[in-house]
């Protein structure tokens, strides 16, 4: 098995460990095998379960733009679940500069990404423009790359 593997990586802060292997087919028996869990036993004798699950775009901060203030952070959560694991939603507000600390309508998602978001999605019948670190750009109608 070793030689299937390309790397390694333990992250104490989010108490993860990120395994890269030569092949996704690897990953797939890993996961089928497994049913996305095991159990680890510690050196004192404590075990604990173990979920594994395929990585995808990684932990983000998520913006979410141009949505009207009655909508619920709720609303937003539900609708990204789709696109990973959602952890928070806050609401973000002016900054120093602006002389009234009120929130501006702009919302700071942080998410587990398991695949890509749009960069734009309908939340409650309204477009909400999508902005997070390394996104591909995607068209506002068709959500494709390459072409806006």
């Amino acid at each position: 098995m070793e030689e299937q593997l390309e790397m390694i990586q333990l992250n104490g802060v989010t108490q993860q460990v990120f395994i890269k292997c030569t092949s996704t087919n690897i990953v797939e028996e890993i996961l089928e095998r497994t049913k996305g869990e095991l159990s680890f036993t510690f050196s004192n004798g404590q075990r604990t379960k173990v979920k594994i699950e395929k990585a995808g775009p990684g932990i983000k901060s998520v913006k979410i733009y141009n949505l009207p203030p009655e909508l619920s952070n709720t609303n937003i959560s539900t609708v990204l679940e789709k696109y990973g694991t959602v952890y928070s939603v806050t609401d973000d507000s002016w900054g120093q500069a602006f002389r009234y600390k009120i929130k501006n309508r702009v919302n700071t998602v942080k998410m587990g990404l398991k695949t890509h978001i749009p960069s734009y999605i309908d939340v409650c019948g309204f477009k909400a423009l999508v902005s997070y670190e390394n996104q591909p750009t995607t068209c506002s109608y068709c959500h494709r790359t390459g072409h806006l």
